[in-house]
C-alpha cells in the first residue's frame, strides 16, 4: 500500500568534530513498523537459506555472530600468534557510504542467483525501489524524494544484504589464504 512507502530520514553524526560536513552523517531510515515487522519475520524464514551461503569468516547479517565476535576472535588469534612467536598482520576496511553505494540491479541479481525466494525478494526490491523519503532536520520535514541507489540503513534485511554482497570477496580472500 502507498501508505507503507513513506519513510523518514534521521541524521546521526558519526564525528562530532565534523558536524558541519553533510557527508559526516549516517542517514537512518525510519521505516513503517509494519514493514519492519514483515522484514524481521521474513528474515527468520530465511534462516535456512542464509545458513546455506554463510561462512565462518562472515560476522554480519547472519544469526548468532556480530562485530564483537569478530573483534574478540581476532584478538585471540593475535595473542596466540604472539605467544607462539608467529608473525601476523591485520587490516580493517571501512567501505565509505557502503549502504548508499550498493547497485540495486546487481543486488537483485546476486540475491536471485543465490536462491532468495521470490516471495521475499520481489516485495523487498519493490519496497526499496519505490519507498519515498522525507528528511527530518531540527524538527522540520523536507520535500519527498526517492533514493535511486543503495539500501536503507535501519532495514532488518540490510546487514544480511551487505553480508551476501561481500561473500565473493571473503571467499577470494580465503582462497588466497588471507
Amino acid at each position: 500500500p502507498d501508505q507503507m512507502l513513506k519513510t523518514r530520514a534521521a541524521f546521526m553524526s558519526k564525528d562530532p568534530l565534523k558536524d558541519k560536513d553533510p557527508l559526516a552523517y549516517r542517514v537512518l531510515l525510519m521505516m513503517p513498523s509494519i514493514y519492519r515487522l514483515w522484514a524481521r519475520v521474513r528474515l527468520e524464514h530465511l534462516a535456512p537459506w542464509i545458513q546455506g551461503w554463510d561462512r565462518e569468516e562472515i560476522y554480519a547479517g547472519t544469526a548468532g555472530k556480530g562485530a564483537a565476535d569478530a573483534a574478540y576472535g581476532t584478538a585471540i588469534m593475535m595473542e596466540l600468534c604472539k605467544l607462539s612467536g608467529v608473525n601476523y598482520t591485520g587490516a580493517s576496511a571501512d567501505i565509505y557510504k557502503c549502504f548508499d553505494q550498493l547497485v540495486r540491479p546487481l543486488l537483485k541479481r546476486v540475491l536471485d542467483e543465490a536462491g532468495m525466494p521470490d516471495n521475499i525478494l520481489d516485495p523487498y526490491m519493490r519496497f526499496i525501489n519505490e519507498v519515498t523519503v522525507f528528511n527530518t532536520i531540527a524538527g522540520g520535514v523536507g520535500q519527498e524524494y526517492v533514493k535511486r541507489t543503495g539500501i536503507p540503513q535501519g532495514d532488518p534485511f540490510s546487514m544480511m544484504v551487505v553480508a551476501i554482497m561481500m561473500r565473493a570477496w571473503v571467499m577470494q580472500m580465503c582462497e588466497m589464504k588471507v
